[in-house]
C-alpha cells in the first residue's frame, strides 16, 4: 500500500477536521489544505478580459500577526497586483519616493477597526494609488473589506468601485467612508 496511509484513516482525518470552527469544504479542484491563490487568479481574469497587468508588488508584513501552524509557516507578506485598463496608463513615476524603487514594500499591519480584523493599511493603499491613477480615475478593489481603498480614494479624487461579498463588511465600508467625508452636508 502506498501514497502515505489507508483510505480510512484519511478520511478519519477529513471529519476530524471538518468538525472545527471555521472550517470550509474546498473549492472544486482543490485538496484540503490546498492553497486556492484566488488574488493570481482574479488578476488572471482582469488580463483575460483585457486590463494590463503592469506590475506585483509584495507588502511584507513586519509585524505579521498570524498565528503559527505546525504544518506550515506563518504568513508574513502578500501580493498587491496593479492593473490598468489600457497599456497609455503607465504606472505613475514617483521617483522622489524611496518606495518606488522596489517591489517589496514595508508597511505594519493595521489594528481591527468596528468588526474587520485586518484591514488594509492607508498607506499601503495610498501608493498603490498614487503610483497607479491620476485624479478623476477609477480605483477598483474587488475585496475591499472595510472599504480602505474607497476611503483613500476619495481623500485623493478618485472615484472607487467596491466589491465585497461579506454584507456586514460592505456595510462598515460605507459607514468608514461617508464618515470620513460624507456625500452630503446637513444645513441646519
Amino acid at each position: 500500500m502506498g501514497g502515505g496511509g489507508s483510505l480510512s484513516l484519511k478520511r478519519r482525518n477529513v471529519r476530524e477536521v471538518s468538525g472545527k470552527a471555521g472550517w470550509r469544504k474546498p473549492p472544486p479542484g482543490f485538496k484540503y489544505k490546498d492553497l486556492t491563490l484566488t488574488p493570481f487568479m482574479v488578476a488572471s481574469a482582469l488580463r483575460a478580459d483585457g486590463f494590463w497587468l503592469r506590475q506585483t508588488v509584495i507588502w511584507s508584513k513586519p509585524a505579521a500577526i498570524e498565528p503559527a501552524r505546525s504544518d506550515r509557516p506563518a504568513t508574513s507578506h502578500e501580493y498587491l497586483f496593479l492593473l490598468h485598463t489600457s497599456e497609455r496608463n503607465a504606472l505613475t513615476v514617483n521617483t522622489e519616493k524611496k518606495w518606488w524603487f522596489s517591489t517589496v514594500w514595508e508597511i505594519p499591519v493595521s489594528p481591527g477597526i468596528d468588526g474587520h480584523p485586518a484591514p488594509m493599511p492607508v498607506e499601503l493603499v495610498r501608493r498603490c494609488v498614487v503610483a497607479s491613477t491620476s485624479p478623476g480615475m477609477v480605483v477598483v478593489d474587488p475585496f475591499s473589506g472595510a472599504g480602505t481603498t474607497g476611503l483613500v480614494a476619495d481623500r485623493l479624487g478618485r472615484d472607487a468601485v467596491l466589491i465585497e461579498l461579506n454584507a456586514e463588511y460592505a456595510d462598515l465600508a460605507r459607514r468608514r467612508i461617508a464618515g470620513d467625508a460624507p456625500l452630503f452636508v446637513e444645513v441646519t
